[in-house]
């Protein structure tokens, strides 16, 4: 019986911290956080809560703890400047330091841009996008990586181009599909004339030495889902939020 007791009374508690919170975060009107409901499929509809400007946090809980921080990365700069990385992370004083990329845009590098592409809302543009895929990976001889925004048009492009290639005895592996990413990267190391399809986690730190990766293909560039709601809330600090903020 006591046990029982206890049990409820954990319980119940439980379910007042629930309550506390998720009317915390749906009655409080705090104009520096962002509130919404998030639909979790099978694991259920969630409260999520972030602040608009992340510049004060870490002022208050990284600065002003530490004598330093050093920030390092190669997309830090936007066209020269730090000007737009020091007001979003809120470096009011920060010493500066841009170096140039050792590596030889002009004679190693070329950069194709079809002007022939429909538009993507087009009957025929998943159509037109395999054929591109399928032929420059063919004249690549694989070496490729293809970046999707999207889970669907990955699949859609595996189906569409594995086959063909594996005729040319270049092979096509998916993620999600044939592997884990680290699991394709080593399969692109062990045999160049591979193609990865890859998504979310390849768009960044991938790393293949030599001219095992020589071919890389942005289906579509990764902007942000214009209704998603802490990008909304932020764009709308903007004048030009496409320019300023996408």
């Amino acid at each position: 019986y006591e046990g029982v007791l206890a049990e409820t009374a954990s319980l119940l508690q439980t379910g007042q911290q629930l309550r506390q919170g998720i009317t915390a975060a749906i009655e409080r009107e705090d104009p520096q956080r962002i509130q919404w409901l998030a639909d979790g499929g099978p694991a259920g509809i969630s409260v999520a809560s972030a602040p608009l400007d992340v510049a004060p946090l870490l002022q208050e809980h990284l600065y002003a703890e530490k004598n330093s921080v050093v920030l390092t990365s190669a997309t830090l700069a936007t066209q020269g400047s730090f000007e737009y990385i020091r007001q979003r992370l809120g470096l009011e004083e920060a010493r500066e330091l841009l170096l140039g990329s050792p590596f030889d845009y002009q004679r190693a590098a070329l950069i194709l841009v079809p002007r022939d592409m429909p538009e993507p809302g087009a009957r025929q543009y998943q159509e037109v996008t395999h054929h591109a895929l399928f032929e420059l990976c063919r004249a690549s001889e694989g070496r490729a990586l293809v970046l999707f925004t999207s889970h669907a048009s990955l699949h859609a492009a595996h189906a569409a181009i594995r086959a063909p290639l594996a005729q040319g005895r270049i092979a096509v592996l998916g993620q999600g599909i044939d592997g884990t990413p680290q699991q394709l990267l080593d399969a692109l190391k062990r045999n160049p004339r591979s193609v990865i399809l890859g998504t979310a986690s390849f768009w960044e730190g991938v790393d293949v030495v030599g001219e095992a990766l020589s071919l890389l293909v942005m289906a579509r560039l990764p902007f942000s889902v214009p209704s998603e709601p802490v990008f909304a809330a932020r764009s709308a600090l903007f004048e030009e939020p496409f320019t300023q903020y996408a």
